[in-house]
């Protein structure tokens, strides 16, 4: 089986107001390799895939070349959202059969962790990280009213890495392109479509990088790892 990965690095990143956070230091590193070479690292993986702005995709090349990150073939213009950024990679891609999409702003994935997800997929299902919520969360309405207090014991909060078979993936937003749909995530987009999609038990320290805090964080993790 061979499985190719996006990573979804188009974003502008804004939250944390210092320009493109996939470039900034991480201990020594910028985001992105942190990103890249868990990639770069595993075995099942065959070829990756970059969704970049259009203004970095020379920066990410170099970055490609300065850290010899061998797996990355292409590295693509995003569009104006994530959505669309992934499906101007999947254009790319022509012989997967499963494909793994992660974020670029989530550089503490376990390679590990990553390879035993691959593992378990199977079949026509697709497979994705979620983690259980722990705090009360509520719904309200625009008025900052409170409408209703949602089950704790059966909310999941999503994560990246996500595993899809490539052609239920490239039908999912082909779909979703057609019908002028937008999600938040890929596995939106494939539960539209009536495939399974299952649940695989993620780690806490898969964080996304949003705000200069997250940098903090993302350090102190990094450190204890070493």
């Amino acid at each position: 089986m061979k499985f190719f990965a996006i990573i979804a690095a188009a974003g502008d990143g804004r939250r944390i107001g210092q320009g493109n956070k996939l470039l900034l230091d991480l201990m020594g590193k910028p985001v992105l390799v942190h990103t890249l070479e868990i990639f770069q690292k595993s075995v099942p993986i065959e070829k990756v895939v970059i969704a970049a702005p259009d203004k970095d995709i020379d920066n990410y090349w170099k970055l490609v070349a300065d850290f010899n990150l061998s797996k990355v073939k292409e590295i693509v213009g995003g569009g104006n959202h994530r959505q669309d950024s992934i499906y101007s990679a999947l254009n790319v891609i022509d012989s997967a059969d499963y494909i793994v999409i992660h974020d670029g702003a989530r550089p503490l994935l376990n390679a590990e962790f990553l390879d035993k997800m691959i593992k378990s997929i199977s079949g026509a299902e697709s497979l994705i990280a979620a983690v259980r919520v722990k705090d009360t969360i509520k719904k309200a309405g625009k008025e900052g009213i409170v409408k209703e207090t949602l089950n704790r014991e059966e909310l999941l909060a999503i994560q990246t890495p996500q595993i899809f078979p490539a052609k239920i993936l490239k039908e999912a937003h082909k779909k979703a392109l057609t019908e002028v749909h937008y999600a938040t995530d890929d596995s939106a987009l494939v539960e539209r479509l009536g495939a399974i999609v299952k649940i695989f038990e993620g780690e806490e320290e898969n964080i996304k990088i949003t705000t200069p805090e997250d940098i903090v964080i993302a350090e102190e993790i990094l450190k204890r790892r070493s």
